[in-house]
């Protein structure tokens, strides 16, 4: 007959051999899950590889934008198997750029250790940047930028090539000397942003060896700036957005005012903020050997003596693009002389929204690029105007084409045809 006492003893018998045999298939299952990563690791063809090649097979799965994301690369590359995560991690090139989004509502579990006070950001950067080693690093930034990233960025100042800050540039005073930044892009994803130019002359104090400088729907306020003129000797590159994407029409260009840039090399402004006297007066302080010039906005009316003026300071352009209300006769006719203006040109586009767009200047056209014919292998005259125009001058464009020369009239993909008997718009 059973009693309390012998039914509490067989109950504790039959636990002690459940705790036993789970344990049993713990151990199963462990020893399992081995033995199947070392057979996936024999028959993974990476693994039978050697890891030069597997990290480069590795790096052609990296994203274009590369962000901490448990889905995509190289994170991605962390979950599959062992032999996976230890290629990925002897790869730091995988790890040499990051994008750090501070709107983002997504915590990674993994990386939420570290201080109380510390943000993800910081969490993030101090995980990601040890696994990049001594590679050169690219770091983006949006609305991410505060005192814990700007402490880990200091850390690594003697790597840190490329920055971009999308926001939050208002933090720029908690960054400290980035002597090795090469590039620097400011801009805004969401509208345009205002900036104070205070922080922008602060962040460019602390960055001597700039090469390139980008300004992405910026404006800037100079406002009570009387600082020091900001002389910076290897900056090759500025610009004041986009003109493929019509983003050049944002106001951070009275910037120049407070700049000299000797080494400039290309230059995209709108000259919406900064006067022609004062442009006039930054191009003759700095001298620069600018190559390419896109110069103008859809809003901005030059006389064509201000234009004159500029390009006549700059002997060396190769590469020019205009875009506002001017005289294109007088345009055509001052390229007529390649001696005095723009001896070394070899590629000009002018996008052009005069209403009075005639075909009357055609054989001023003809005659400035037929004089730059020996030099000159690409002219596009972007207009939303259909002009017409003589059968002499439609066959002295032909000739120039025959000779090399690209020629485009027109407007994006509607562009005169030079390949008919006579004018035709192709649409």
């Amino acid at each position: 007959m059973c009693t309390v006492e012998g039914l509490h003893a067989r109950i504790a018998h039959i636990s002690a051999d459940i705790e036993m045999h789970t344990e049993v298939l713990r151990q199963l299952e462990k020893s399992k899950s081995l033995a199947q990563g070392q057979l996936n690791a024999l028959r993974d063809p990476l693994a039978r590889l050697p890891v030069e090649i597997s990290s480069e097979i590795f790096l052609e799965c990296l994203p274009s934008r590369i962000v901490p994301n448990p889905r995509t690369a190289p994170m991605l590359l962390l979950n599959i198997c062992n032999a996976w995560t230890n290629i990925a991690l002897s790869t730091p090139a995988l790890w040499a750029a990051i994008h750090l989004d501070g709107q983002s509502v997504q915590v990674l579990q993994t990386w939420r250790q570290g201080p109380a006070n510390a943000s993800r950001g910081t969490q993030v950067l101090q995980t990601w940047l040890p696994r990049a080693q001594n590679c050169t690093l690219s770091v983006s930034l949006r609305n991410s930028l505060n005192h814990g990233v700007a402490g880990v960025l200091g850390q690594y100042a003697q790597q840190l090539r490329h920055l971009e800050l999308y926001g939050g540039i208002y933090h720029v005073y908690s960054l400290t000397s980035l002597p090795a930044l090469e590039k620097l892009t400011i801009g805004s994803e969401r509208g345009v942003d205002t900036v104070h130019l205070t922080e922008i002359m602060k962040l460019l104090r602390l960055t001597p060896n700039l090469v390139e400088c980008d300004f992405v729907q910026i404006s800037i306020n100079p406002s009570n700036y009387a600082e020091h003129k900001l002389t910076m000797p290897s900056l090759r590159c500025l610009k004041f957005g986009d003109p493929d994407t019509e983003d050049l029409y944002y106001h951070g260009d009275a910037i120049l005012n407070h700049l000299t840039l000797p080494a400039l090399k290309t230059l995209v402004v709108s000259l919406r903020k900064v006067s022609y006297a004062d442009f006039s007066l930054f191009l003759k302080r700095s001298l620069p050997p600018l190559r390419r010039l896109a110069l103008g906005s859809r809003n901005t009316n030059f006389q064509f003596t201000h234009l004159d003026e500029f390009l006549r300071l700059l002997p060396l352009l190769t590469h020019v693009e205009l875009q506002q209300q001017v005289s294109e006769l007088e345009i055509f006719s001052a390229l007529a002389d390649p001696e005095s203006l723009l001896p070394n040109l070899r590629s000009l586009k002018i996008r052009s929204e005069s209403t009075a767009f005639s075909a009357s200047w055609f054989p001023s056209l003809l005659r400035a690029l037929s004089a730059r014919r020996s030099q000159l292998v690409y002219f596009q005259f972007e207009s939303y105007y259909q002009p017409e125009a003589n059968e002499d001058v439609y066959k002295g464009l032909r000739k120039l084409i025959a000779n090399g020369m690209e020629i485009r009239i027109g407007y994006q993909e509607k562009y005169i045809s030079f390949q008919q008997a006579s004018w035709r718009w192709l649409s």
